[in-house]
């Protein structure tokens, strides 16, 4: 069982490592030996699914941490003018599309004997 410490301080670590804590500042703030927060830390990553040695990278600006030592970086905002016209003209066309479809199947013999009929 993991003390209450511990515990936290996996909780809290990317957060304190983001606003530029070590490693060992953090361990010294929860009062846990260096090599115990370490081994801290390479549970950490195994539950995040990251590398460990991406956690003790020092983060240049605030983010998650990804498996290649990169930060998210913020996603751009999407232009979405003409968009519905678009979608509009797509719809019109597919309808087009399936009226189409419609016509030519209705004309397809039904059954075999139309089919040896037709030939």
């Amino acid at each position: 069982m993991k003390s209450e410490r511990s515990l936290q301080f996996k909780r809290h670590f990317i957060e304190l490592r983001e606003g530029g804590k070590s490693v060992k500042e953090i361990a010294d703030s929860y009062n846990l030996s260096r090599s115990h927060a370490y081994s801290l830390v390479r549970e950490l990553a195994v539950e995040m699914g990251v590398d460990y040695e991406t956690l003790l990278t020092q983060p240049h600006s605030p983010g998650l941490y990804l498996g290649s030592r990169k930060l998210v970086q913020p996603v751009k905002a999407v232009d979405f003018s003409g968009f519905e016209k678009e979608f509009r003209n797509g719809i019109s066309s597919f309808d087009k599309t399936i009226y189409q479809m419609d016509a030519v199947i209705k004309k397809w013999p039904t059954d075999m004997a139309d089919l040896e009929d037709s030939k």
